[in-house]
């Protein structure tokens, strides 16, 4: 997809497939090499992966070391959110606004036979967790990334509930969540071997990638107009 956050840019491309990738493309090198100290069943499996799918080690190690720094690098930006919570004016009602205010929008109708929002007799297991993570990026600062990213837009964070509310069933898995540096949010599974990305950009209308690991086909296109598709493939990742 056309805007992506990646951690990994802080770090030059050069020097990191030099001094940590660079000997994983012949099993000879990482016998006298072996500076990371990888287990031979481990380089062994990975080389196997590797030719099964078409790339080389080189290619596998860097995306598992790529997905660990992403993976670390949100769980600091969401201590730093939390951290910076009462300085930037974020409390726990604004999650209820950002819910109520997001099923308003597209489910008036619905919930005008219902005396309240807050009355709904069950709540869907991946609400919570999800709008805590957009909660906590909301909390970040202009410049989080150290690159000139733009801060959060509020706005995006209540789509990106109103379509999460049209897609996803009570039971579906909660996504991560994930800060572009545009302003934007993306949403996105990755289980059982199939990935489904959703792109909230600043500024441009939402679009989603649906894809299986190992297989050259996807789908992608716009998020309006496809809620059926797209609740289908979320419905393929439980």
């Amino acid at each position: 997809m056309s805007i992506r956050w990646n951690p990994c840019h802080i770090v030059d491309s050069a020097v990191f497939q030099r001094r940590v990738c660079g000997t994983l493309e012949h099993r000879e090198s990482w016998q006298t090499q072996n500076n990371l100290h990888i287990p031979d069943d481990l380089l062994n499996a990975v080389s196997e992966a590797a030719s099964a799918d078409g790339k080389t080690t080189d290619e596998i190690a860097a995306d598992a070391l790529r997905r660990y720094l992403e993976h670390r690098k949100l769980q600091e930006l969401g201590n730093y959110g939390r951290e910076q919570s009462r300085r930037l004016g974020y409390t726990e009602a604004d999650v209820s606004r950002l819910i109520a205010e997001s099923r308003r929008e597209n489910r008036a109708t619905e919930y005008s036979r219902t005396a309240s929002l807050t009355c709904e007799p069950e709540v869907p297991a991946w609400l919570t967790p999800t709008v805590q993570s957009l909660v906590d990026l909301l909390r970040l600062p202009q410049n989080w990334d150290g690159y000139g990213a733009a801060q959060i837009q509020e706005q995006i964070a209540q789509k990106v509930l109103m379509v999460l509310v049209e897609v996803m069933e009570n039971d579906a898995p909660a996504p991560s969540v994930v800060p572009l540096s545009d302003g934007g949010i993306q949403v996105e599974w990755h289980r059982r071997a199939r990935n489904l990305e959703i792109e909230f950009p600043a500024g441009q209308a939402p679009s989603f990638c649906y894809y299986q690991d190992g297989c050259e086909l996807e789908s992608e296109g716009q998020v309006s107009g496809n809620y059926d598709r797209i609740q289908a493939y979320i419905a393929n990742l439980k």
